[in-house]
């Protein structure tokens, strides 16, 4: 007679709960009826293909992969606050100031410590050496003081016409109460608060350059993916799809497969003036054929009917 632990790990494999089963020899023969009889099915994912007309998608075009609609946009919705810091070209002074929020950039003459900031040969050059302290850029401990790490808030652009522009780091409303406050009577800020951020809307997807329609396919990947290109392809504040990916990809098509377990997934698209330029084969994704995967019984924990994923 087998172990009962041996016994718990073959009805597993065939799909029957042991708890069931106090009597191991009731078990063992409802076991062996299974595993005599249990038939062996190859999985498949669920899945689908949407199509493009290949033409591009105009604004407010949209994909459902339920429960997820994507919004094709000209341009995402979100932005970025900025500052711009500008010199009236006559260098600063030892000693002055700049605070972006609560971290101060000190002008010296010679740094002595972290957030020192190199006065150099002229106004613009100091102004790069404050760009390369926010960015650590540039050469540490000569440009700027040892110890300055970049600026958990912002980016600073490379100086131009006297300036350099200070964007907050992520997009939306909270960059506007970032703060700009320079000392310095030859450098002055747009404002003490940045302005113009706009918070992100999540799902929105870039359609992009081609006339095609691929660049569009592309971001939408990228959309249901959900990990990179955040912010550029498509918006901040969009995840990864909850039941399927972004599979193979052509010119005028994306393959969909689900990532679990699931129902059929009910897809569509809708677009704007002249129809729709993107559309699926079915309104349902085809359904998936749960794995039934045959296992030795020494495995632990191995399950039957284990779901494809």
């Amino acid at each position: 007679m087998p172990s009962r632990r041996e016994l718990d790990h073959r009805a597993r494999v065939v799909g029957i709960d042991p708890a069931n089963y106090v009597n191991d020899s009731k078990l063992e023969q409802r076991i062996l009826w299974n595993e005599a009889n249990q038939a062996t099915v190859t999985g498949t994912l669920t899945s689908g293909t949407v199509t493009s007309t290949g033409t591009a998608n105009t604004d407010g075009d949209t994909v459902t992969i339920a429960p997820v609609t994507y919004t094709f946009k000209t341009a995402l919705t979100e932005v970025v606050s900025t500052n711009t810091l500008t010199s009236n070209n006559t260098n600063v002074s030892n000693g002055d100031t700049v605070t972006i929020n609560a971290l101060t950039y000190r002008f010296q003459t010679t740094i002595t410590k972290p957030y020192d900031v190199n006065i150099g040969a002229s106004a613009d050059a100091s102004l790069t050496n404050l760009v390369s302290a926010i960015t650590a850029a540039g050469t540490i401990g000569t440009d700027y003081g040892t110890g300055t790490v970049v600026n958990p808030d912002v980016t600073a652009a490379a100086v131009g016409s006297h300036a350099t522009v200070i964007t907050a780091l992520t997009a939306g409303t909270r960059g506007n109460n970032f703060t700009l406050i320079p000392t310095a009577a030859t450098l002055t800020a747009t404002g003490v608060n940045f302005t113009a951020g706009v918070d992100p809307i999540g799902n929105q997807v870039l359609i992009g350059s081609t006339s095609d329609g691929s660049a569009g396919l592309t971001n939408l990947k990228a959309a249901i993916l959900g990990t990179t290109s955040k912010g550029t392809l498509f918006s901040n504040g969009t995840i990864a799809h909850p039941y399927v990916t972004g599979s193979t990809l052509g010119a005028t098509t994306l393959l969909v497969r689900g990532t679990k377990s699931s129902s059929g997934i009910t897809v569509s698209t809708t677009g704007s003036t002249g129809g729709a330029q993107l559309s699926w084969g079915a309104t349902t994704m085809q359904t998936n054929v749960q794995a039934v995967v045959a296992q030795p019984s020494d495995q632990p924990g191995a399950q039957a009917g284990a779901a494809l994923v």
